[in-house]
Formats: structure tokens, sequence, C-alpha cells
């Protein structure tokens, strides 16, 4: 079922560069879920890197039927009063960390900002369930309830995202992209009808330019450098999309910029994410609104 899906699962203390399936703790530990870690994201492709946009995986496909994976919508109405005919929409938000590079250093404050809302959103008839966690050291079987339980994913753009296959249909993923860097799974969220919505972060220029070795004041009058700066311009006089039109941002030159030998899509990836969190919460709303009225 694993060649069915089209994806490799991936040895912690090995990786070959072949299309051959690695199953270090053997086939038991993968058919269970139970014991079988992974390392950040759940699969990566054996074919080539667009395969999995390429192929349509329905809900009630084996990989999923077989293995009790639940990819039908989940049902968000419950009963608060059954003699008055009451029900509440029960939403459950995940924010999703990730240990070193990449990691949400406003974690813990988007988490408080959102069960404040979810406070609020009680008076609206919804139950607003908010969740800090991770993918790293899990299971692939507790990766794998973890997404079944989540109506909305909020996460940083990296491979850890691939877990939103596990997610039941029509949920919501939000993607904090990294400013300047054009690449998302927006692709693989419509395979698995899913919904993916795009989130800008702030520039974090010292990180950038640092690692492009251009930070130096004998580099302001590069090319690269001042585009930059004139994008992180428009960003901070209000344009929160201004990252999206960095020119080169997806870049994997072949040749290398600045000094360091970095290329710099792998300089863009590096950057600290940090979020407007008030428009996150802005965000949120709107979206838990549209999925308790698409289901009344």
């Amino acid at each position: 079922w694993l060649r069915d899906l089209g994806v490799r699962f991936v040895s912690l203390n090995e990786l070959q560069n072949e299309n051959e399936f690695q199953f270090p703790q053997g086939l038991k530990a993968v058919k269970t879920f139970a014991f079988f870690a992974c390392f950040r994201n759940v699969l990566i492709s054996n074919m080539n890197a667009h395969y999995l946009w390429n192929k349509v995986i329905s809900a009630d496909h084996p990989v999923f039927t077989k293995h009790g994976i639940n990819r039908k919508s989940r049902r968000l109405f419950k009963d608060r009063n059954m003699e008055k005919n009451e029900k509440i929409c029960d939403v459950n938000v995940t924010v999703v960390d990730r240990r070193g590079q990449r990691g949400l250093e406003q974690a813990d404050e988007l988490v408080k900002a959102l069960n404040t809302l979810a406070n609020n959103a009680v008076k609206n008839e919804i139950n607003l369930n908010v969740k800090l966690d991770q993918f790293d050291g899990k299971t692939l079987k507790e990766q794998i309830e973890l997404m079944q339980m989540t109506d909305i994913m909020i996460a940083v753009h990296g491979a850890g995202e691939t877990n939103m296959i596990w997610m039941r249909e029509n949920s919501i993923v939000v993607e904090i992209e990294m400013f300047g860097y054009r690449a998302d799974f927006s692709g693989l969220a419509k395979k698995y009808n899913l919904d993916l919505e795009l989130f800008p972060s702030a520039p974090d220029s010292f990180t950038f330019l640092n690692c492009m070795g251009l930070a130096d004041e004998s580099h302001k009058t590069n090319p690269i450098v001042e585009k930059w700066k004139q994008m992180v311009s428009v960003y901070e006089s209000g344009n929160s999309s201004a990252g999206r039109d960095y020119a080169v941002a997806n870049t994997k030159a072949s040749s290398t910029y600045g000094t360091t030998g970095t290329s710099m899509s792998a300089c863009l990836r590096r950057q600290n994410p940090r979020i407007d969190i008030q428009q996150m919460l802005g965000l949120i709303s709107k979206l838990v609104s549209k999925m308790c009225a698409n289901e009344e």
C-alpha cells in the first residue's frame, strides 16, 4: 500500500539515494504505525518532486480505509442542549511549531491570543479548541492522530506540512510563508481536498543578508541588497504581501550569490518568521465562521 501512495519513508539513521523503501524497524512497525518515528515530515516522493501534486488520492483509497484513517469531513456541530435543540460548532485549531530553524518564536503568544479569541467565540455558539504541538519526536501514528483531529493547522512553511495528507477533507492549512520565498503546498492541499491560506511573515534582514554574505556596508549597492531593501520598505509601508513580489525569491540557482556560497533560496528559508498576531486572529476568525456556516 505504500507503493500505491507513491511515497518513501525515510530512515533516521541512513538515507540512500535510491528509489527503494527504507524500513529502519521492519515492516511490522510500518503496518502498526505505533513504533515508526519520522523525522519532521511524514513522506517524500519516491518518483519525482511533483509526483504527489499530480496524483489524486481520494478519501476512500485503501491506504486510508485499510488502516482506519478517516478523511471524510469531520462533523463540527455538537449538541449543547438536547432539550432546547441547541448545537455548538466545535473547531480544533492546531499551531504546529518546529524545533530550531524556522521555529515560530511567537508560538506561545499566538496560542494565548487564539485562546482569547476562543473565549469570545463561545458567544457566537462556536467552541474553538486551540492546541500548540509539533511533529518532531512523534511516531507516525501520533502524527496521524493529531492531524485527524485538526480542522485548521497553522504552520511555518516546511516539509512537515506534508502531514496535511492525514487531515480530513475540507480542513484548512494556514501556511506561514517566508518573506521573499515563493514556494508553497497549495498544489498538495488541492489534491487532498483541503483549503490552503498563505500568510505572510515579516522580513528578517539580519539573517538573510548575513547568510548571503551581504550584510557589510560595502555591499549596499549590490543589486540583491537594493532589491531586498526596496521590498522591505514596501512591506513596512503596509503591504504585507510585498515578499511575494521579490522577483528572484524561488530561484534554486545553479550559481550562488553573495560571498558565502549559499543559494538565495536557502538564505530566504533561513529567516526567523515573525507574524502580525492581530492579522492572524482576523484570518482565523474568518475561517472558523466560514467553516461553521458551511456546515449549517
